[in-house]
């Protein structure tokens, strides 16, 4: 009969994790900032961060403060701020066990803290994203990003965060098997967790090396390391950490075949997650004692206890403790002969460890479905299955534990609390299942197939390859030309013009009137403000060609920035005596990048007021339909023919340029950069216009999901 035991130690391991990364808030401090109100702002991201913190196990309430932290961060250009956030969500996604996500932030926070070279808050997001691939099971890549964190930590000196990693390493080696590194590795934290009188970092490493002697199934040892651990939480009134020791020790009895005791530690562990309010600690322990019934023969007590905790699980949305309470049901209907409920749950199990991709527990639900089938007389399904395990034991390795690990030992020093290797030596075996020779002949006329046909799928490609880069090529250099004709023309026109104002308010300093000079000064805006909208969309245009673009879609209302641009471009306006006004839903709001919905409201408004007649109006009417939003710009200026219309709709790469009814000067590169932003945001653009009667721009986006 198949048990799932090891999850005992899945837990014993684990929460050593999460305790480790609990203190992450600390990076949480505020900058030295550039003025009072944006101090202000950073401690209200600072509390933001704060209250998502607390509010960890609610994904909700977290990931709503991390979304109102990182747009307040990205309104006043709080770098750290916004890369903070995204360290936040990451760590909100990693307590929900979604590690995949958690990766995906950790990593956009990577990007944003190397642009700004916070290398201490670099060698903790590399230690959570190894912790996170730890959770996923794949040790091998946890320890990759834990030595990069650990390289980094070293190289500025940052002695606080070194002992964590380290000893995360060693858990890590631990489930590799690499048992003489794992056991260097713990106590080289345990001695530099010494040195900075780290109280808690020494509990936990003494419970490491409990979990490393557990996994050997050195039990006498285990248990003296996690007592000991459990005196220095106590002393420290460390809840979470006393809890987790108990849990250890009562799987430590549990394996010893003392079930007495085992019944007593993890009832007190229970206790004390249930008087911490901890919904997964109460969960699992919870869990324990179910299968410590399972194993005393009480199916009963058992199966009341595992559906208790399944209940707690669906509701803290762990996927990895439902898809445990499936596989113990299996279990228990497997007992009980009742096959078809068996399967049931084994299915739901196995459905859940492909989710959260861990190899170990789907190659655990394929062997239970195995023995289920098998006795159910299902043999083409117990085949089947037998077919997937093998296939998985060539990635999940299988360690044959040396009962004979000689000379592993360790003295702990009571008054000193240091921990010295006496001598140790490995020997552990891996195992790997033996393939029939048919198998081999199959997999190897497999892979003739499979070269055969990618040799033949290259070479097509690299015909397509070819001329895709030829077609690229010829694309790049009419790119560079337009750029350099923008450069030359557009925009040393502008420089030059002001260049010019400035010589003369230089040069006739002494002989120009205060009034002559505001003049002078007055009239450098219009330039200047045509230079900035030039650059910025020839940046905007470059990013565009070269693919980078970084999109950051989040809820966020419409009107304040088509105001900030009114106000933008109020005295271009006034001197044209055109009249800008926003009707509609100004209430509207829907999901979007800010930056580049900024630059597309821009543009079309800089437009509508370039190519509006004097004493016209531009009009930005807000809608909404049932899935979008809907934005239009008008004007009541010279309008387009048919022909430039289809030009701009059909995305030409020619970029045709207009001058406005003021002889304002334009390079066609607005509108190109309008489109690709509204498209980038998941929505549409559509223009409406006649020669003499004047232009509506209107484009769509999606609306926030309820």
């Amino acid at each position: 009969m198949l048990t799932k035991k090891h999850f005992y130690f899945y837990a014993a391991s684990i929460l050593i994790f999460w305790n480790l990364i609990s203190g992450y808030n600390s990076v949480y401090g505020q900058d030295t900032v550039f003025n009072s109100s944006i101090s202000k702002d950073t401690v209200y991201v600072t509390s933001l961060f704060d209250s998502a913190n607390v509010h960890l196990d609610n994904f909700d309430k977290g990931v709503g403060f991390v979304k109102e932290a990182r747009g307040i961060s990205k309104k006043i250009g709080y770098k750290k701020g916004i890369a903070l956030s995204y360290i936040q969500s990451g760590h909100i996604y990693q307590n929900k066990d979604k590690q995949r996500d958690a990766i995906s932030d950790f990593n956009t926070a990577l990007i944003l803290l190397r642009e700004i070279n916070l290398y201490s808050e670099i060698a903790k997001t590399y230690k959570l994203i190894g912790v996170s691939y730890y959770l996923l099971s794949k040790y091998s890549e946890s320890i990759s990003y834990l030595e990069i964190g650990l390289e980094i930590s070293d190289s500025i000196g940052d002695n606080d965060e070194k002992p964590g990693i380290i000893l995360n390493m060693g858990l890590a080696y631990c489930e590799l098997g690499m048992y003489e590194k794992s056991l260097i590795k713990l106590m080289n934290a345990y001695d530099l967790f010494s040195e900075i009188d780290n109280h808690v970092g020494l509990s936990d490493a003494t419970n490491a090396i409990g979990v490393l002697y557990f996994t050997i199934e050195d039990y006498d040892k285990a248990n003296k390391y996690f007592h000991e651990s459990l005196a220095l939480y106590i002393e420290s009134e460390n809840e979470y950490g006393i809890s987790n020791s108990l849990t250890n020790i009562g799987a430590v009895f549990y394996y010893k075949n003392q079930h007495d005791s085992a019944f007593i530690y993890l009832n007190k562990a229970l206790v004390i997650d249930r008087k911490r309010g901890d919904q997964y600690g109460i969960c699992l322990s919870i869990f324990n004692i179910g299968n410590l019934y399972k194993e005393t023969g009480k199916t009963s007590n058992a199966r009341i206890y595992i559906l208790e905790s399944l209940q707690i699980a669906k509701e803290i949305n762990n996927n990895s403790m439902i898809g445990a309470c499936y596989s113990q049901l299996a279990s228990l209907d497997l007992e009980a002969k009742s096959y078809y409920s068996a399967a049931h749950y084994a299915l739901l199990g196995l459905d859940l460890s492909k989710q959260v991709d861990n190899p170990k527990e789907i190659l655990n639900d394929y062997e239970l479905l195995d023995e289920i089938y098998t006795q159910s007389g299902q043999h083409q399904k117990a085949h089947n299955c037998l077919v997937e395990i093998m296939q998985l034991n060539d990635s999940v390795f299988t360690i044959e534990k040396n009962k004979q690990f000689l000379e592993l030992g360790a003295k702990y020093d009571d008054k000193e609390q240091k921990l010295k290797i006496e001598s140790l030596k490995k020997e552990s075996k891996y195992h790997k299942e033996r393939k029939t020779i048919l198998g081999y002949i199959v997999i190897g006329s497999s892979l003739f197939v499979i070269i055969l046909l990618i040799l033949v799928f290259n070479i097509k490609k690299s015909g397509v390859k070819l001329r895709k880069q030829q077609k690229d090529l010829e694309k790049s250099n009419k790119t560079k030309d337009k750029i350099l004709n923008i450069i030359g023309h557009d925009l040393l026109g502008p420089i030059g013009t002001s260049k010019g104002m400035v010589d003369i308010i230089v040069s006739e300093k002494d002989n120009l009137s205060k009034e002559d000079i505001i003049k002078l000064a007055s009239s450098l805006k219009p330039p200047m403000d045509s230079t900035y909208s030039l650059v910025e969309n020839l940046l905007a245009w470059a990013r565009i060609q070269r693919d980078s673009i970084y999109h950051n879609p989040e809820p966020a209302y419409i009107k304040p920035i088509v105001d900030e641009n009114f106000s933008l471009y109020g005295v271009q306006a006034e001197s044209k005596q055109i009249y800008l006004k926003v009707k509609g839903d100004e209430a509207l709001s829907a999901n979007f990048d800010m930056t580049q919905i900024t630059i597309v409201i821009r543009n079309l408004i800089s437009n509508a007021i370039k190519f509006s007649n004097i004493g016209g109006e531009v009009i930005v009417n807000l809608s909404k339909t049932k899935d979008f939003a809907e934005i239009s710009v008008s004007d009541s200026g010279i309008g387009m023919s048919q022909e430039q219309i289809a030009e701009i709709e059909n995305g030409s790469d020619k970029i045709t340029s207009r001058y406005g009814t003021d002889n304002e000067k334009g390079t066609g590169l607005g509108l190109v950069v309008v489109f690709e932003f509204v498209i980038l945001n998941k929505g549409t653009i559509k223009i409406d216009s006649k020669e003499g009667k004047g232009s509506t721009f209107t484009f769509t986006l999606p609306l926030i999901k309820e």
